[in-house]
């Protein structure tokens, strides 16, 4: 059985002609990540995932994590090293007993560097004279902020030192972010609450949401100094929770389970932010992401976000789709009312606890769902993060190509048949199959199949009275040759060769096709006969196995 998903998700069709479909999503592969967040030698224990960056250039993928426990303690980032391929999982940093909560983190790669957040939503107070409380000194609370990082892992310490009262220098903490809002004179009287961050790619600056404040604030990526603020809303908010650019500046803005949008107008400012999807559930839901998706070749712009419902229990990744300027498309399905709960359109989720292969997917059971977008090679990927027990990364191809065709010889050590063969054929991810398929091996042992897994996957070959044959590293991606040479002997078909096939084969022995005794496992060499040559066959690779 193929154990593939393919999910093609489309929503309503357009009205305009203009409007495309949303791309088809194919499954690539799972990562495991409970391995290193749990347990005694986990490499960030009572840790979670939270938020993803990924380097395109390389296929590295950055996960942030956030404490799940309330109070001090470890939070940090894994380095997911190839992750198309290999999927190489170490501890890029972290930072140990340092205040944070279970407050959320974010991350963002850009131009070789890593900027993590750690800690945000967490209230950094300062007294009448600007000062830090020196509760929150003491308990570690200014440790929450921005750092930035080489891709080696090496911390910036200069990074964000803008407040010569800071205590932690190489940290950017929200009070300074906010900075530039009020002429650089820090602002004791609302929380100091950063709670999102994206790359605004119109001027490459840095973006954050602050709590309760209306300006969208812009940071140098290169020292961390302020740049000036985006003036899009009069209106404070205590309900930001994530931010994302479109490939011209215009913003998509997740307030609780409410998206926003506000396009751009210059580098400083945008349009009045408008509401244009209320999807019903939970009103002030922390962990809820927003993620744009741009047009690929024929297909629609799309948004990824997720919904949390702590009172039902809805906790699923949603899609829609945008029309051609990159705005919420109405004809798409959108619910542009003030928000009937009734009425959560678009009527298309994205399933993130599903077996893989499996028709019936289950929603998540847990709110920390995030989705990344990234193009890796040409091709384009989402990167799906689920936190709580899950703790997994799903890869996802976007409008994935019509398949890898992968051909080859395989040496069938004697066979000397005339007949095809058919051999079954899986595409393994690690311990997982991503595809598998009969495919018919000619005489001469020459073979084709396509497949429309993609990165760097293993074959595996099971025919007949063959052991079977594992070949590791092969890279998918338009076509791929797979040579390989196969053991011959394993007449029972337990992927060993012993004394049980050397007696299959002497019940069989000098028999041929048509007698009553006649086994074709036991015609090795595929002459229609059982002979001395299939014996000596059987005797070459005796006591051998075959890979798993």
């Amino acid at each position: 059985m193929k154990n593939r998903t393919l999910l093609a998700l489309a929503l309503v069709a357009s009205a305009s002609a203009s409007l495309a479909a949303l791309p088809p999503l194919t499954h690539v592969k799972r990562i495991d990540l409970i391995p290193y967040l749990n347990g005694t030698n986990a490499l960030l224990s009572t840790s979670q995932p939270s938020d993803l960056a990924i380097d395109g250039s390389t296929g590295t993928v950055y996960v942030a994590t956030q404490r799940n426990l309330a109070g001090a303690g470890d939070a940090g980032v894994l380095k997911v090293a190839d992750s198309l391929g290999t999927a190489t999982v170490s501890l890029f940093t972290k930072v140990s007993g340092a205040a944070g909560s279970d407050r959320e983190s974010r991350i963002t790669f850009y131009n070789g560097s890593v900027y993590w957040a750690y800690g945000l939503g967490e209230t950094i107070n300062t007294l009448a004279d600007g000062s830090y409380d020196p509760t929150d000194i003491a308990s570690g609370m200014l440790t929450s902020g921005v750092r930035k990082y080489s891709s080696s892992g090496t911390q910036d310490t200069n990074f964000g030192n803008v407040d010569p009262k800071d205590v932690q220098q190489g940290v950017l903490n929200p009070v300074e972010i906010r900075n530039n809002q009020t002429g650089g004179v820090i602002d004791s009287n609302q929380a100091q609450r950063t709670e999102a961050m994206d790359l605004d790619p119109l001027t490459n600056q840095l973006g954050f949401l602050n709590r309760g404040s209306g300006f969208l604030f812009r940071i140098n990526p290169t020292n961390g100094l302020n740049s000036a603020s985006i003036s899009f809303s009069a209106t404070a908010s205590t309900g930001w929770r994530d931010l994302s650019f479109d490939e011209v500046g215009n913003a998509y803005f997740k307030n609780d389970n409410q998206l926003w949008y506000a396009s751009r107008t210059d580098a400083t400012h945008m349009s009045a932010y408008t509401k244009f999807l209320n999807v019903g559930y939970k009103p002030f839901s922390s962990y809820t992401k927003v993620e744009y998706v741009p047009a690929i070749d024929t297909y629609s712009s799309s948004l990824y976000f997720n919904t949390r419902d702590t009172l039902g229990g809805v906790n699923q990744l949603w899609l829609g789709q945008t029309d051609v300027a990159g705005n919420p498309s109405s004809a798409a399905g959108w619910d542009s009312s003030s928000g009937d709960p009734t009425n959560r359109q678009p009527d298309n989720k994205f399933f993130g606890n599903e077996l893989i292969g499996s028709t019936t997917p289950n929603a998540w059971t847990n709110p920390l769902i995030t989705a990344r977008y990234a193009q890796i090679g040409g091709r384009h990927y989402l990167f799906v993060l689920l936190g709580g027990g899950g703790q997994q990364l799903d890869i996802y191809e976007l409008n994935a190509p019509a398949g890898t065709t992968v051909s080859g010889v395989l040496d069938l050590n004697g066979y000397v048949g005339t007949d095809p063969l058919t051999f079954q054929v899986s595409v393994r991810d690690g311990a997982s199959v991503v595809d598998q398929q009969s495919v018919t091996v000619q005489p001469d042992g020459s073979y084709s199949f396509t497949t429309t897994a993609s990165g760097t996957k293993d074959i595996y070959f099971d025919g007949s009275h063959w052991l079977n044959k594992l070949v590791t590293g092969v890279a998918l991606s338009g076509t791929a040759t797979v040579n390989a040479s196969l053991l011959n002997g394993d007449i029972d078909g337990d992927n060993f060769v012993t004394i049980f096939d050397y007696l299959d084969l002497s019940n069989a022995f000098d028999s041929t096709l048509g007698d009553g005794n006649f086994n074709a496992e036991a015609d090795l060499d595929g002459d229609l006969t059982v002979t001395i040559f299939d014996y000596v066959l059987l005797s070459d690779n005796f006591d051998r196995s075959g890979d798993d």
